[in-house]
């Protein structure tokens, strides 16, 4: 026996239970050895058609087609789950992966993969790398070389924070939601009061406790907070608010870029916020701050900023009219043209204070200014504003301030 070769030997028919002792040739095949008590490196665990690492206990691979591989305190114990490598990971959910790392568990269709100490549970949940960090009770997202950062009370699809720290997504209704980068930034309860209207697809991309959300409960189950893509981008310490603690109304397509200490809140639809610092706008339709410092904005459909200047010209919309009786919407522009044919009964509208507007007139006759209305301002006239000169043209002026608009003409040549 001691000089048979291997391959002469006849092939074992028993059952592998049975297999106690296993054979071996030398180098150089001149001699042969037997050894007793040879246990496979990877064997079956308590649950049916699982396989573990010899040194497991078998307990630790417990579910139906589960697998543990590398350090000893790894385990499964859910069905279809997965371990390879790592140290003391726990796969506890169904389909769930683990992969590398330390300390990791992994739910229902979850996957965790390096890193140390993270948790993913709930369905479709993955953690990639970082450290301490947390998914639960997601559908669909997952975090990405971060630390300390959270998801979770997610109902919808499409979550993820990529490589920030301590960041924190607790959304009921958002799809799509991100934080990119940063610290401390949090995205928290995007759902109007009940169950409808579970609104959002935007984020935060770096930046420093930047927060998105409608109160700032960072757990599931508040039924407030409602917005639709908002965007914070950069900066410190800013917010887009939807309704704050159930109250009020949902906030829309809004953003915040490079600014400090800025907020959007309240029934806002098209609002931005642009390099600008401790500055609000609350309640307001395509509002734009542009550069602000310390300003409250109040104006819908209006560009704010401290101080412009123009390499080029500035000029405004105009409108034209003829008749006697004309209503000019100073909100379509500040210069207007009209022709009178008639003694002029004149209203104007959506005057601003600080606003500054000229009406062209032409006549066609020698007439008068009936009726002047200004609603909201109190009339200071000159004292040949009324006159209007035969077949020619009269340039009226006005400029309103703290409740008071100036009336002013000059007479032109024809």
């Amino acid at each position: 026996m001691s000089n048979s070769l291997i391959s002469q030997l006849p092939t074992w028919t028993g059952t592998t239970a049975d297999q106690g002792w296993f054979i071996y040739n030398n180098s150089g095949e001149s001699e042969t050895f037997k050894q007793s008590g040879y246990t496979a490196q990877y064997i079956p665990g308590t649950g049916q058609y699982s396989i573990r690492h010899f040194t497991n206990s078998a307990a630790y691979a417990s579910g139906t087609y589960a697998a543990t591989f590398g350090d000893p305190t790894n385990r499964v114990t859910a069905n279809y789950g997965f371990v390879g490598g790592g140290y003391n990971n726990y796969v506890d959910g169904a389909y769930g992966a683990t992969a590398g790392g330390q300390q990791h568990t992994s739910g229902y269709r979850c996957f965790v993969g390096g890193g140390w100490n993270n948790s993913a549970n709930g369905n479709g949940a993955a953690i990639v790398g970082g450290e301490s960090n947390t998914c639960s009770n997601v559908s669909g997202g997952g975090i990405f070389g971060s630390g300390g950062s959270k998801i979770y009370g997610a109902n919808d699809t499409g979550y993820g924070i990529f490589a920030g720290y301590a960041n924190i997504v607790s959304s009921n209704g958002s799809q799509g939601l991100f934080v990119v980068g940063g610290a401390t930034n949090k995205v928290s309860n995007f759902r109007s009061t009940g169950d409808s209207g579970r609104y959002n697809y935007g984020g935060i991309i770096g930046g420093l406790q930047n927060y998105i959300g409608g109160n700032r409960s960072e757990g599931a189950g508040s039924s407030s907070g409602q917005n639709a893509y908002p965007l914070i981008l950069g900066g410190y310490y800013n917010t887009i608010l939807g309704n704050i603690d159930g109250l009020g109304d949902p906030n829309y397509y809004s953003a915040i870029i490079n600014s400090n200490t800025c907020s959007i809140s309240g029934a806002s639809t098209g609002t931005t916020i642009i390099s600008s610092q401790n500055s609000i706008a609350a309640g307001k339709t395509n509002a734009v701050l542009l550069g602000l410092s310390s300003r409250t904005v109040s104006e819908n459909y209006t560009t704010y900023t401290e101080n412009l200047y123009s390499y080029g010209q500035q000029y405004t919309n105009t409108t034209s009219q003829t008749g006697s009786t004309l209503t000019v919407d100073l909100s379509q522009g500040n210069i207007h043209y009209i022709e009178v044919d008639n003694p002029l009964d004149l209203t104007l509208t959506n005057l601003k204070n600080g606003g500054k507007y000229s009406i062209l007139v032409q006549t066609t006759g020698n007439y008068t200014i009936n009726s002047l209305t200004t609603s909201g301002f109190t009339q200071k006239k000159s004292s040949s504003f009324d006159a209007l000169i035969n077949t020619g043209f009269v340039e009226l002026n006005f400029v309103c301030v703290s409740g008071f608009i100036t009336c002013s003409s000059v007479q032109l040549t024809a």
